[in-house]
């Protein structure tokens, strides 16, 4: 009570007593005891009846107290479990119980009797655990020389629970986030990858390559409805983007996404299409949003990515990493760094690069895609040459007689198109 009256907006309309905000927040600021008190005895002295109402329409939710008395049952089945499990976590009413052992036989006993104990406590408050819910998976941190003089460990441990045979599980998702046995996080980025390809179905529809939706709008769209699944628990799994495959995995939603901001063709590379959408790659922004949580909240950093700078800064100031690390604001320029780095690396999208060579002046500048001026900025599209290519014309020769009908052709020295140059 006494952190809602804080929380009161003074400009907030009076309720049926007529008394304004600003007097609810100075009574109490005086006399801080007294409204929880005057509180505290209504609740005490009204008595309140009960009565029965059949639902004609909609859905019974349950209580509006349901959630505390689940909370309240819970609990004692929680701090049942806590000196029997190397570790506990829960959120709402799902449970996750860690448990370590040498062998498998001796994990499989201890599960079992760890799970009879809490179907025990539930059994005590009229509940039941549901088995067909029930998964688990097996973490092992054996040395591989180890495992070859042991191959009995590497058997998986089978569990027994109210006469069902639970076998491991290959993956298992718990709040949202897939894991798997060698936490190298392929399960999960390949849900996210199917998710993110569902919502660009949709998205696709609303976005046609001639008509729709302005770009900006379609930038927004994708960020909003696209780029969240990646967003989601990334700094968990953020680590993997060292590697070649999560992180083309990852480029390659991106590039779909920015193919559809600036109604390009599907031959358009990634690096070329998000410079031309003005779009930080994805990998990036994944790594960045992901150091910043962690350093919010004090956690280590595994891993920076292309930030080695603020790694190496962090590393030579003695622990006081918050004060070196800049506010989120001021990292679009270490962003951008790290972009214009790739970009000058980037085997593909080179008639793009000669166009923008700045990934500073790309930002800059403000025009709108086109159907027709993305295929000139990249280059895919009415060209000779690109259609030669694809078999759709006979020559890739020019009309005006040159060999190859190139985006460089056209736009800087045919003599067809000189009266539209500058």
């Amino acid at each position: 009570l006494t952190l809602i009256i804080k929380r009161l907006n003074n400009r907030k309309a009076c309720g049926p007593d007529n008394i304004p905000v600003a007097a609810v927040k100075a009574l109490h600021r005086h006399h801080p005891t007294l409204l929880p008190r005057l509180f505290t005895a209504c609740l005490s002295a009204v008595r309140y009846g009960s009565a029965e109402r059949a639902l004609s329409r909609g859905c019974p939710q349950g209580s509006i107290l349901g959630p505390t008395l689940w909370n309240v049952i819970h609990d004692a089945a929680i701090r049942h479990l806590e000196p029997l499990c190397n570790g506990l976590v829960c959120f709402a009413d799902d449970t996750l119980l860690i448990l370590g052992a040498n062998s498998p036989p001796a994990l499989a006993t201890r599960c079992e009797g760890v799970l009879q104990a809490f179907s025990t406590v539930l059994a005590a408050h009229g509940l039941q655990l549901n088995v067909a819910k029930t998964e688990f998976l097996v973490f092992r941190n054996i040395p591989l020389r180890v495992r070859r003089r042991r191959p009995q460990l590497e058997a998986d441990p089978v569990l027994r629970m109210a006469g069902t045979v639970l076998t491991p599980s290959p993956a298992m998702r718990y709040l949202g986030v897939h894991l798997d046995p060698k936490l190298s996080f392929n399960h999960h980025l390949a849900k996210v990858k199917e998710r993110c390809t569902r919502s660009l179905l949709l998205l696709r529809r609303l976005c046609p390559n001639v008509y729709g939706y302005h770009p900006a709008a379609r930038k927004i769209m994708a960020r909003g409805v696209v780029h969240t699944h990646l967003y989601y628990c990334s700094s968990v799994w953020y680590t993997r983007l060292k590697l070649k495959h999560p992180r083309g995995l990852v480029l390659d939603i991106q590039r779909r996404c920015d193919r559809m901001v600036i109604s390009g063709y599907r031959t358009i590379s990634g690096s070329a299409a998000s410079v031309i959408a003005a779009s930080p790659p994805l990998d990036i922004l994944l790594v960045r949003r992901s150091i910043l949580w962690l350093r919010s909240e004090d956690l280590p950093v595994p891993y920076w990515g292309p930030f080695p700078l603020l790694e190496t800064a962090v590393a030579s100031d003695n622990g006081d990493a918050p004060a070196l690390l800049p506010p989120p604001s001021d990292w679009h320029r270490t962003v951008v760094t790290a972009w214009q780095q790739r970009w000058d690396r980037c085997a593909t999208g080179r008639w793009t690069y000669q166009l923008f060579p700045s990934i500073e002046d790309r930002l800059k500048l403000q025009f709108v895609h086109t159907f027709w001026r993305t295929q000139g900025l990249s280059g895919h599209g009415v060209f000779g040459q690109y259609l030669s290519f694809f078999k759709r014309r006979a020559s890739p020769a020019c009309f005006c007689g040159y060999a190859e009908e190139t985006a460089e052709h056209v736009f800087r020295h045919c003599p067809l198109f000189v009266h539209h140059r500058p």
